[in-house]
């Protein structure tokens, strides 16, 4: 069975073939994210789908779309800091240009879907996807289905606010988040909150890559884990999963697991077991990979 992936990020449209049994990643392309235009981000996702059916010789394909954000189950408007969705109706305007329903999914969801099922995730009841990109984003599936809530299928992890008591401690300023408010764990976790708060405490504009491998910039990344941390303890707490899996550009960054598992440990509850932590298998791919899956479980339902 051949299976497309989309995925819409805060900096990339993605889009994927996937084959085989294990349903593995094959040829790709990539376009920029409109950050303005809602039209252009609709016809960047129409013209994947349209790359997709091509490339698999299959005009009924099944296509699933991970997009980033909220999509409110009863009016189909959508919620997006990092793109030019909100208040917008992707499903229903993707539908009426592409000609058939695309199964959208939120992208972390899609994310942890794709680690649950033949990814680092395999094998695990309960599984959280956590992701730091140009956003921060978790899905969560348990008993491989997708622990859907009343608002849906993501865990907006992101626009939690970091605790005050953490704040105070070092000190840390109040960083405007995509979403409108201040304070929010994707304020600081993201690959810009990352950059944002270097500035804070070298005084100097720096890159998240150049705070990664500069070794003077520890005490950015001490604090920095210490706040993922807090986020990794609310998703502990709350969700209870056997693991988390990490993925997005930042998670890449040297030694990410044995810093994040280090900076949980402390934070354990009574007899409540710390969830295992884990780099994704399929990486930035994961996404569309997810939207895949989902695509091809609704084409046999």
């Amino acid at each position: 069975m051949i299976l497309g992936g989309i995925d819409v990020g805060g900096t990339a449209i993605k889009a994927r073939i996937f084959t085989g049994e294990g349903f593995l990643p094959g040829v790709s392309r990539r376009w920029e994210t409109p950050k303005e235009s809602y039209p252009a981000l609709i016809e960047h996702i129409a013209e994947a789908v349209e790359w997709l059916r091509i490339q698999a010789d299959q005009s009924d394909l099944p296509i699933g779309l991970a997009l980033a954000g909220l999509i409110d189950s009863e009016t189909g408007e959508s919620f997006a800091a990092n793109t030019p969705a909100t208040g917008q109706t992707v499903v229903r305007d993707l539908t009426q240009r592409v000609g058939v329903p695309v199964p959208v999914m939120n992208d972390c969801a899609a994310f942890a879907l794709s680690e649950a099922q033949g990814g680092a995730g395999q094998g695990a009841r309960s599984v959280v996807g956590l992701t730091f990109g140009t956003g921060l984003g978790a899905g969560h599936w348990v008993g491989g289905k997708s622990a859907f809530r009343h608002g849906g299928d993501s865990v907006e992890i992101g626009h939690i606010g970091i605790s005050a008591q953490l704040a105070a401690f070092h000190e840390l300023p109040g960083l405007k988040c995509g979403c409108g408010r201040t304070g929010c764990y994707e304020a600081y976790l993201s690959s810009a909150g990352l950059s944002a708060l270097g500035r804070h405490i070298l005084g100097r504009d720096i890159s998240h890559s150049q705070i990664i491998d500069d070794p003077s910039s520890e005490e950015v990344l001490s604090i920095w884990f210490e706040v993922v941390a807090e986020a990794l303890q609310v998703l502990y707490l709350m969700l209870a999963p056997n693991i988390i899996v990490l993925g997005g550009g930042v998670s890449q960054m040297p030694d990410f697991v044995i810093r994040a598992r280090s900076a949980l440990a402390p934070h354990v509850l009574g007899s409540l077991p710390l969830p295992k932590i884990a780099i994704s298998r399929f990486g930035n791919e994961s996404g569309a990979r997810g939207a895949a899956l989902y695509a091809g479980r609704m084409s046999r339902a």
